[in-house]
């Protein structure tokens, strides 16, 4: 059993966002790097994870979004997800998936 009082060293607890490299959903939001720049960069600074980004930042299919990231030596830890959170309306879409 794990001693949970033990944690791994910081640099395999440290994770950023495609958005910290301009990387944004909101069009017309201007220059945007390429994936390759970023993930390469990412894992040059040592960072262990990342999000996903928006939409179309990285591949849809889940294989090929995680053998993305694992070719850069990186973790997931989320998903962007471009939700108003205090307007219900604009996230009623999402709820038509949940399950009871």
């Amino acid at each position: 059993m794990t001693d949970p009082t033990v944690r791994p060293p910081l640099t395999e607890r440290i994770a950023a966002a495609p958005i910290s490299w301009g990387v944004c959903e909101v069009l017309g939001w201007g220059w945007q790097h390429q994936p390759q720049t970023v993930l390469t960069q990412m894992r040059e600074l040592g960072i262990a994870a990342t999000e996903f980004g928006p939409d179309g930042f990285l591949p849809d299919d889940p294989q090929a979004k995680a053998d993305t990231l694992a070719q850069y030596g990186l973790a997931a830890v989320g998903q962007f997800v471009p939700v108003v959170l205090h307007d219900p309306v604009s996230y009623t879409h999402l709820r038509a998936h949940e399950t009871p």
